[in-house]
């Protein structure tokens, strides 16, 4: 007998095995789904402090809904962000920031102007903060975006400071999530185009513009 026709006959009485095991088989419908699922919970235990410091921008200090929209922002960042509760410090500024010059009202170049301020700000009162949030009237903000549907700012170079309307419960997160190079995803086939890092490819002109709507405070 050669050792193909002895390979043929084995694997044909295996196939046999299985096919008369196949017919014996008992099928059980399951009534318990407990163990089916199962929760993973992870706690952030260790990180290095975290410090962000939200500063309303002019008038927006006696915005009466100023607290809510800090403690919104706050609460989020702490809840999508991987940072230990001990290691997130967070405030808000009691004194506003005023623009010092007539530049911080020009469009587009006030954008990089005010950001610039925000950080020279925060060194100079020695907050030493990691991020700093402006909280900046809707209208002064798409004056200096030079656009509408703007609910917040960042710029590519600047990795420590960004805007946030005065309405954004949420957007603090995304925002600071531009300092780290991140990308808006708002369409998945123009991922590429968009003003990731690297490269910085231009498509929306000078700036990160945030497009997103996110829930107001009203």
């Amino acid at each position: 007998m050669t050792t193909k026709t002895t390979r043929l006959i084995f694997l044909t009485i295996i196939l046999l095995a299985i096919s008369t095991n196949a017919f014996a088989l008992t099928i059980t419908a399951e009534l318990d789904n407990d163990g089916n699922t199962t929760t993973i919970s992870k706690e952030v235990v260790e990180t290095k402090e975290f410090k962000v410091t939200f500063v309303p921008i002019a008038t927006e200090i006696l915005n009466p809904n100023l607290n809510k929209i800090y403690n919104h922002n706050k609460e989020f960042l702490k809840a999508t962000y991987p940072i230990s509760e001990t290691g997130f410090k967070s405030e808000l500024s009691p004194i506003p920031y005023i623009p010092k010059t007539p530049l911080e009202l020009v469009p587009k170049l006030g954008l990089a102007i005010l950001l610039n301020e925000l950080v020279i700000e925060d060194l100079l009162t020695a907050k030493f903060s990691d991020k700093v949030v402006g909280i900046i009237n809707y209208e002064y903000l798409k004056l200096l975006v030079w656009g509408n549907d703007v609910y917040g700012a960042s710029k590519p170079e600047n990795k420590i400071a960004v805007l946030i309307a005065s309405d954004q419960n949420y957007l603090a997160a995304h925002e600071i999530g531009h300092t780290y190079g991140l990308c808006d995803e708002y369409s998945l086939t123009a991922w590429n185009d968009q003003n990731c890092e690297p490269p910085r490819t231009k498509v929306r002109g000078f700036r990160w513009v945030q497009l997103a709507h996110f829930d107001s405070v009203a």
